[in-house]
């Protein structure tokens, strides 16, 4: 932890979106709470729950309240990956980010694609140490391009050996250099 020793107090060290769990906000107040962060360069912690952005049917006024839902579906869904895209958008002045924790088990929609969730890190790509995204079979290539550096990964099986055999073949997550022990957990329990 010398890495975060003397920074500023003032800035914030961690981002923890756990109250938006399996919540529906729209993009507007989404990107208006993220717009009041003042993120230190160096973020200990970020942790990002499921959660379903969509997109404000008030024009492009970040103040607007969602309309009344008792008329047509006063929302429209974004495309996933909203929620990671539009937080990670809001930190371009972080350089690193040492632990990801990212839950994309949600049985209520596709979990984020390989490329998206490339392009979501690319900005910290040689600085995360950790990786916790929780998504069943990740591929270990996509975790080797947005996370090359990590130490310590965390992985979701649902069981299939044909995963688990990539993941353990010479061009699968033996590639990480620093690695320890990898935690494996399976789709009936996530802690």
């Amino acid at each position: 932890m010398q890495i975060l020793a003397n920074r500023h107090i003032d800035k914030r060290i961690f981002l923890d979106l756990i109250g938006l769990r399996n919540r529906d906000i729209t993009d507007a107040r989404l990107t208006r709470f993220l717009d009041r962060l003042n993120p230190d360069d160096i973020l200990k912690h970020i942790r990002i729950p499921h959660f379903v952005v969509s997109k404000s049917d008030n024009g492009n006024n970040p103040n607007a309240r969602p309309t009344s839902k008792s008329g047509p579906n006063p929302h429209q869904p974004l495309e996933p990956p909203n929620n990671c895209k539009i937080v990670f958008k809001h930190l371009k002045t972080v350089k690193a980010i040492l632990h990801i924790s990212i839950d994309d088990l949600s049985g209520k929609r596709a979990p984020h694609t390989n490329k998206a969730i490339i392009s979501c890190l690319e900005h910290f790509r040689d600085n995360i140490e950790q990786w916790d995204w929780k998504k069943i079979d990740i591929c270990s290539d996509t975790i080797l391009e947005a996370a090359p550096k990590a130490r310590d990964i965390y992985l979701y099986s649902s069981g299939n050996n044909a995963v688990l055999k990539s993941w353990s073949a010479p061009d699968g997550l033996l590639r990480f250099t620093c690695v320890g022990p990898i935690p494996l957990g399976t789709n009936r329990k996530v802690n």
